[in-house]
């Protein structure tokens, strides 16, 4: 469970939960901790180990670590970060501009 969390850092820990629970014999299911103390844990292993990010004070303070500023299909996903008081981060990725642009025929 553990690993898989790590691995798979922006996966909710209730998927880690399914993906995990899966593989385990239904003996085994049983005697495995409440869900709600296992995504506590999975919360807890993550914040060891990217530590906390720090919650800013105003938009001009916002830092976006590198690693969630790309999807895991490697997309970048902040699409542009402009101003510096009154800051504006857009956040999509091409693709899904594309498809809503597609859908929505904007131009």
């Amino acid at each position: 469970m553990k690993k898989r969390a790590l691995e798979h850092l922006t996966e909710p820990p209730s998927r880690v939960m399914d993906a995990v629970h899966k593989d385990f014999p239904v003996e085994g299911l049983v005697i495995t901790p409440a869900d709600n103390c296992t995504k506590r844990n999975i919360e807890r292993w993550r914040k060891r180990v990217n530590g906390n990010y720090p919650e800013p004070s105003s938009r001009a303070t916002i830092t976006i670590p590198d690693e969630l500023t790309v999807t895991e299909r490697g997309e970048p996903f902040v699409l542009f970060d402009v101003g510096e008081t009154d800051r504006i981060i857009c956040f999509s990725t091409p693709s899904n501009l594309k498809v809503s642009n597609n859908k929505f025929n904007c131009t």
